[in-house]
């Protein structure tokens, strides 16, 4: 059983998204289909608006976390300055808000974006492999799809993580669900640190991650994803 029931559900509920399509016409008209409907009768809007806050906002209802450690918010600024705000998340910088172009953040953070115009865009991290920061967004190229990011990427201005503890979620060692089981893959704090398909996978890992102390909770990782792979 997962340790972190409510961050899982907030996954799902993104991926469920995936593959949803604006319809024809206007820039950010409502998606088509039930997965659309759903989206757009949350805040009832009857004109084209931006959506990528909406879809984040009804992650979080699906999840059963809105108003509880996610904000309920139309605008990407505003459901992030909000989830920090008032529901106790916490927010690190980007580089593009003079931030650490080396951070990286955890599954279930949401990511914050600005142009040069100003213009704020937000999604959902579902995971980080290595260097790359894997995202689901909704309004992106008029769809909801993933997306990979450097952490240096200049228009990430901030991370923000949800108090997932205040809805009883453990999320140290947080494994997500594996997007493909044909491989070994090693996840720490939501982070995929090495991917090998041979059988000595295990020794080349340890010895690659000497840098982290912490072995026994590497050594879980290995146990628990191998358990979900067989």
């Amino acid at each position: 059983m997962s340790s972190a029931p409510k961050l899982d559900a907030f996954l799902a509920a993104a991926r469920y998204f995936i593959g949803v399509t604006e319809a024809p016409g206007l820039p950010n008209q409502f998606p088509a289909g039930s997965r659309g409907n759903e989206l757009f009768s949350v805040y009832g809007y009857t004109s084209p608006t931006p959506w990528c806050a909406i879809f984040v906002s009804v992650c979080a209802i699906r999840a059963g976390v809105s108003g509880i450690i996610i904000a309920k918010d139309s605008y990407a600024r505003g459901i992030c300055e909000k989830t920090r705000n008032a529901f106790g998340g916490m927010w690190l910088r980007g580089p593009a808000s003079g931030g650490s172009s080396n951070r990286l953040p955890q599954s279930g953070d949401l990511i914050l974006f600005q142009s040069p115009s100003g213009d704020n865009h937000v999604g959902i991290v579902e995971y980080v492999e290595g260097n790359t920061i894997h995202t689901i967004e909704g309004n992106t190229s008029d769809s909801c799809a993933r997306r990979t990011y450097a952490p240096s990427y200049e228009r990430i201005y901030a991370y923000v993580r949800p108090n997932w503890r205040a809805v009883g979620d453990d999320v140290t060692g947080y494994i997500p669900t594996p997007l493909s089981r044909d491989r070994y893959e090693f996840w720490v704090n939501g982070r995929c640190i090495k991917n090998k398909d041979d059988l000595d996978a295990k020794r080349k890992f340890m010895d690659r991650l000497k840098d982290i102390n912490n072995k026994k909770m590497l050594e879980d990782a290995f146990k628990k994803w191998k358990d979900l792979a067989d």
